[in-house]
């Protein structure tokens, strides 16, 4: 048996002391846990195993040179042997951290997240010049206030739009906008209660998210138009607001010059005057859509015709230099196939007829109502007939209104269509009303004017003159939007008058 350090024998100094304890009791361990003795003495070897242990678990016991962790193993292997089963040694456990090891981990760790926030500092940094500069490239004058309204930056356009006008100041950075938009603007159209700075107030108090507004900048040498706009966000929890001023003058004045272009050739597709029968009144009102920016459909006419007068209204479908074509083709087929042998339902058929067989690409079609008014001394004699139209509305002098019903088909569509003719006295006073389908499709949300709301509008206006009725009814219309109105609008009214009918004619604008 291999001789031991017992209780008594001297110690052996330090590390190597310690190395050779290990080292006996590995050995130790090693006969313990070895599972494959020689053929036929296995029971032998295996309880002079036991024996090693045990002895060199009192050795490790008795010395304080031999680490715990060995002598739990021993314990565990001779406790596992007793049992009869192979004992599995547990893995000795990792050797502890020094301070320097833990230090420099720290001082990796605080690289690491030092290295990631650097990163993200170049990317916000390249971000925020890139957005600068995009910024800057902008044509728009753009501006970011703060919450109390503050400017906190312009960008280039901006800074040189102030030079421009105002040399003796910069760009406004630090100073209320709301309060520049007053003193260096127009105080009655941007600080107004409809007005940009009003929208602005808006936006910082959080009750709009947007807002834009059309204005007049006027230079001493030109007229000039800006769109400003306005849209609020959050960052970093404060409110902000970014204001753009874009330069619209080019684009008013072409707007302006379209504008002009339409109502010029709108013009052309109605009689520049109304004519002043004898015993008769005339009077006619039209209102382009929107801005007026395009030709409408809606057109009208008024054309003596044997004794009498024939009054005519329609509606072409579309709009822009197409519907104007077809406009000026059925104004002036129906005059040239006007008859006063013919019924006004004749005449329709006779136009209708003439624009079927004019093959069009485009398929455009038209509604149209037509009248023959002939004065007496009782009052007027009227024949009506429509193609597709709103039915024309008679307005007597007591108040009452009545339907003169017609009933046709669309214009230009099918070459078979039936047309009636109906009949209806004015007594003095009383009064007929054309109109296009702009004022009965007037609408405010979802709902529409309709003829109930036509009739409404005329209930009660007997005695009216033709110019009042007519005004009365597009004042309706457009009242009942309470806004741009979504089509054109055409009306024409004659009313019988006192007049003698053999008295001399003269002409009124209409």
């Amino acid at each position: 048996m291999d001789s031991h350090p017992g209780p008594g024998a001297p110690a052996e100094d330090g590390a190597a002391g310690r190395r050779q304890a290990d080292l006996d009791v590995e050995r130790m361990l090693l006969g313990v846990t070895d599972l494959a003795p020689p053929l036929g003495t296995g029971p032998a070897q295996a309880e002079l195993r036991l024996l090693h242990a045990n002895l060199a678990l009192e050795r490790a016991r008795r010395s304080d040179l031999v680490r715990p962790d060995l002598i739990a193993a021993l314990e565990a292997a001779i406790a596992a042997r007793r049992g009869g089963t192979p004992a599995s040694l547990p893995p000795p456990p990792p050797e502890p951290a020094t301070v320097a090891d833990e230090a420099r981990a720290v001082v990796e760790d605080a690289q690491a997240v030092v290295d990631g926030e650097r990163d993200a500092l170049d990317r916000l940094l390249t971000e925020r010049i890139l957005a600068r500069e995009s910024i800057d490239a902008l044509a728009t004058e753009l501006a970011v206030l703060d919450e109390a309204g503050r400017i906190m930056m312009v960008n280039r356009a901006w800074r040189a739009f102030a030079l421009e006008n105002d040399p003796g100041r910069r760009d406004f950075v630090g100073e209320s906008y709301l309060a520049a938009c007053i003193t260096h603007g127009d105080a009655e159209l941007e600080g107004g209660p409809d007005g940009f700075a009003a929208g602005l107030r808006e936006l910082i108090a959080g009750s709009r998210d947007h807002v834009e507004y059309e204005y007049p900048c006027h230079s001493p040498t030109e007229q000039r138009w800006f769109l400003a706009r306005g849209a609020r966000f959050e960052s970093d929890g404060a409110t902000r607001v970014v204001v753009t001023h874009e330069n619209i003058t080019a684009r008013r004045r072409s707007e302006e010059r379209h504008r002009q272009i339409a109502q010029t050739l709108q013009e052309s597709l109605m009689p520049p005057a109304l004519p002043a029968p004898a015993g008769l009144e005339l009077a006619a009102r039209y209102r382009a859509q929107g801005e007026g920016h395009d030709v409408g459909g809606d057109f009208y006419d008024v054309f003596p015709e044997g004794d009498g007068w024939l009054l005519v209204i329609g509606d072409v479908c579309g709009k822009g230099p197409e519907a104007a074509a077809v406009t000026a083709e059925a104004r002036w087929t129906i005059r040239a196939l006007s008859d006063p042998g013919a019924s006004p339902a004749g005449l329709l058929r006779v136009v209708n007829r003439s624009l079927v067989g004019r093959a069009r690409r485009d398929l455009t079609f038209l509604t149209a109502a037509v009248a023959r008014v002939t004065a007496d001394r009782a009052g007027a004699r009227v024949a009506c007939a429509r193609a597709g139209h709103p039915v024309p509305l008679v307005v007597r002098a007591s108040g009452d209104v009545e339907e003169v019903d017609g009933r046709g088909g669309l214009l230009g569509v099918f070459d078979d269509v039936r047309f009636d003719d109906a009949e209806v006295h004015l007594g003095p006073g009383d009064a007929l009303v054309l109109f296009t389908d702009g004022i009965t499709e007037a609408r405010r949300g979802d709902e529409e004017l309709g003829a109930a709301g036509v009739r409404a509008a005329l209930t009660g206006a007997g005695g009216l003159a033709a110019q009042d009725l007519a005004r009365r009814l597009e004042d309706a219309a457009v009242a009942f939007a309470d806004g741009p109105l979504h089509d054109d609008l055409a009306i024409v009214v004659v009313r019988a008058s006192l007049q003698d009918p053999d008295a001399p004619a003269d002409a009124v604008v209409g």
